[in-house]
């Protein structure tokens, strides 16, 4: 029978191979949306693996590595809510019982919570684009000085 780390690299590999394909057909726009979905989709499954070989490790190494990203934001707002969300991920998994929890449902947790970081991260981001004065619709981050810190939706009548 086949290992199963071949066999993982076997299907990612069927599944990523019509998508580099296309992506070559489809060279208009310059890259191909199945593409950055495939290479998203890698890259959250990676983490949640390496998470779920050893969660105290993986959230060490992203509490003091994930601030680097956060760094990146273009806005305060943006800052402050995906540092938040980040180092919360680091907390959780230094935070698991490896003798309660199995290394298959740590990986469908960490699944779970890059997907909800990258929702929070993007409507975060589409709220705060820009906001001009004609804008409506506004996401702001406000940290508190006794911690934590308030996410606050404003709305413009």
């Amino acid at each position: 029978m086949l290992n199963g780390k071949f066999r993982l690299w076997l299907l990612l590999s069927l599944l990523l191979a019509p998508l580099m394909a296309s992506a070559a057909e489809n060279d208009e726009d310059g890259v191909n949306p199945l593409l950055v979905v495939g290479v998203f989709e890698g890259l959250v499954a990676a983490n949640a693996w390496l998470a779920s070989q050893d969660p105290m490790a993986y959230g060490v190494a992203g509490a003091l590595l994930f601030p680097i990203g956060a760094a990146e934001a273009e806005s305060d707002t943006m800052f402050w809510v995906s540092l938040t969300a980040a180092e919360s991920l680091a907390i959780y998994n230094m935070s698991i019982d490896t003798d309660r929890h199995s290394k298959s449902d740590i990986f469908r947790d960490n699944m779970i919570a890059w997907h909800v970081f990258v929702g929070v991260v993007g409507l975060t981001s589409w709220l705060t684009e820009d906001s001009e004065p004609e804008d409506k619709l506004a996401l702001s981050f406000r940290p508190e000085q006794t911690g934590g810190g308030q996410l606050v939706l404003t709305y413009r009548f």
